[in-house]
């Protein structure tokens, strides 16, 4: 897939990625895409594997209270919205857990550069 950094400049960075919007020659569909530093785009993955445990909030800002459930190491998720990114916390999506289908937000990465979830591949 080829693709272009759309017209309007609108990137967002924490540590170590630099978040683009980006318009896909083929179709010509606008989205974001999350470069590595010194890297090049990857084709993107809807599903995620745990790598470090964690756990699935309501909202995607952390309250002990709101959290859904708790995430083992190697479980499978799939993405369904986002990424949010916080300079406090880091990025967050909303998945859906395939063990019980439980929905919420995960922390991708933290703000100083630990991974939660990686690319299933």
């Amino acid at each position: 897939m080829s693709l272009t950094r759309w017209a309007q400049k609108k990137t967002e960075k924490i540590e170590g990625l630099t978040k683009m919007k980006v318009k896909a020659f083929s179709d010509g569909k606008v989205g974001w895409v999350l470069q590595a530093k010194g890297g090049s785009i990857a084709g993107w993955q809807s599903h995620y594997r745990v790598a470090k445990e964690t756990k699935v909030y309501k909202n995607a800002k952390v309250a002990e209270d709101e959290a859904v459930r708790k995430l083992d190491k190697n479980e499978s998720l799939e993405f369904l919205a986002g990424p949010e990114f916080d300079d406090a916390a880091g990025a967050w999506a909303k998945f859906r857990v395939d063990k019980d289908k439980a929905v919420g937000w995960v922390l991708i990465q933290d703000a100083k550069g630990q991974r939660f979830l990686n690319n299933s591949k």
